[in-house]
């Protein structure tokens, strides 16, 4: 591939040849198609441009703000597999705004990064790179260094890409951070002698990589959706990829990603205060029309389940749209649309969707289908507890008490309404058993 790729960039074979294997690593044979993109060389594509005449978006530019640090890193590392990961996932918002702005199936992918050319030229350059931070006198590497920015500016210009898209010159002796050891420090102190190079130890460190728009959560990185209003602070609505191209959507409280996490995204620019949709505008649809494109629960766990199960569902929304090809979709509360459809007919769309998609149904209600593992601590009858232990229960209910008031005032995930309901049975038991 290098020397292919020489060639289209007018360096000569000789002086490319020392970095035929620079990194150990045989690369793929890549050429350089008429209209400036870097392709496998197989692809039988050469002349066929982009489809898209028009302008990229200020959405586009946006997005491409975001991939600027991820390329700077690209160009570091031409083959690091996590920021090739990171530019996918942006390309993959690129696609999904096409979708949604009337592109048609093949335009979907413009104005994506193309980013198998990027790490291409990165890669031829990354060896003259090396020997221009040693010396900037080095007038061969200056030389292809600059011949491969005037290729990477003309493919910029072609695909309409930020014009800061190219390589800068590196810095001379910047190669890496450095830092004296103790004992290289001890030995100067005691021979008044200057530390060699072979003194000095060399800083190794993995740059933290995270993209605007995500929060990471469970090792997996997690497209924020947008952020709920819940009693004094917020919830927060993220999404993966699951199964068959389904979208896994999960509510979170926003305490979860850090203090205050919540009001500094909802100020953000990028920050999306969702409103979901009201009972009135379901008047007039229909159920057998209704598609489904992601299901959001509140995140329930098992340490923080009430003593005696969950007494209703967890609160969950869901992403609906109307009509053979639905054009628009909105949130709507799970409860709003069993009230115009039918809970039960509701129930068993969003159980549908769920398997699907590989989603996991939260803890709810003993009784319901798939449900009947979920309580926790059987209640025991009044004849089957022993009146000796009457006097602790009390207060094991009144500690229970205490703690789900409090849930009430802090940002987990807890349902306001089921915990009320709570709160109620409990008086109602405490008051049972100080009366016994």
């Amino acid at each position: 591939m290098v020397l292919h790729a020489a060639q289209k960039l007018d360096v000569e074979a000789d002086d490319i040849n020392e970095i035929k294997y620079w990194d150990g690593t045989k690369l793929d044979e890549l050429r350089l198609t008429t209209a400036g993109r870097w392709v496998m060389a197989g692809d039988q594509m050469d002349g066929i441009e982009d489809m898209a005449a028009n302008i990229p978006s200020a959405e586009h530019q946006e997005i491409w703000k975001q991939a600027t640090p991820l390329l700077g890193q690209l160009m570091d590392r031409p083959n690091d597999a996590h920021v090739k990961e990171e530019l996918q996932r942006l390309n993959e918002q690129i696609v999904e705004h096409n979708q949604k702005h009337g592109y048609s199936a093949a335009e979907a992918a413009v104005f994506t990064i193309d980013v198998d050319t990027f790490s291409a030229i990165f890669t031829i350059a990354n060896p003259y790179i090396v020997r221009l931070r040693k010396s900037h006198a080095d007038e061969e590497a200056a030389k292809q260094f600059g011949i491969l920015n005037q290729q990477l500016a003309s493919f910029n210009q072609q695909h309409q890409y930020p014009k800061d898209w190219i390589m800068l010159m590196p810095q001379q002796g910047a190669h890496q951070n450095r830092r004296k050891t103790t004992e290289t420090v001890r030995s100067e102190r005691a021979a008044g002698t200057t530390a060699t190079d072979a003194e000095i130890e060399e800083i190794k460190y993995r740059r933290v990589a995270r993209q605007t728009g995500y929060v990471r959560d469970g090792g997996r990185d997690k497209k924020i959706e947008g952020a709920l209003k819940a009693g004094f602070g917020h919830q927060i609505v993220t999404s993966y990829m699951g199964n068959n191209g389904l979208k896994v959507c999960e509510i979170h409280p926003a305490s979860r990603f850090g203090k205050g996490f919540g009001q500094t995204y909802v100020q953000s620019p990028s920050g999306t205060l969702m409103a979901l949709g009201s009972a009135a505008s379901l008047v007039s649809q229909d159920l057998a029309d209704m598609a489904i494109a992601g299901v959001a629960s509140v995140q329930r766990s098992w340490d923080k389940s009430p003593l005696n199960g969950w007494r209703t569902e967890a609160k969950t929304i869901v992403l609906v749209g109307f009509g053979p090809e639905p054009g628009q979709f909105s949130w709507y509360a799970r409860s709003v649309l069993g009230r115009r459809f039918g809970q039960q007919a509701i129930d068993e769309e969003i159980d549908g969707y769920r398997s699907d998609a590989g989603q996991d149904r939260p803890p709810g209600p003993v009784g319901r289908p798939g449900h009947e593992d979920t309580l926790r601590f059987p209640k025991p009858s009044r004849k089957e507890k022993p009146a000796s232990t009457r006097e602790g229960s009390i207060a094991d209910e009144e500690e229970t008490v205490a703690t789900t008031r409090k849930s009430l005032h802090s940002d987990v995930d807890v349902d306001p309404d089921e915990t009320k309901a709570l709160l109620k049975a409990l008086r109602k038991e405490l008051a049972r058993l100080q009366g016994c």
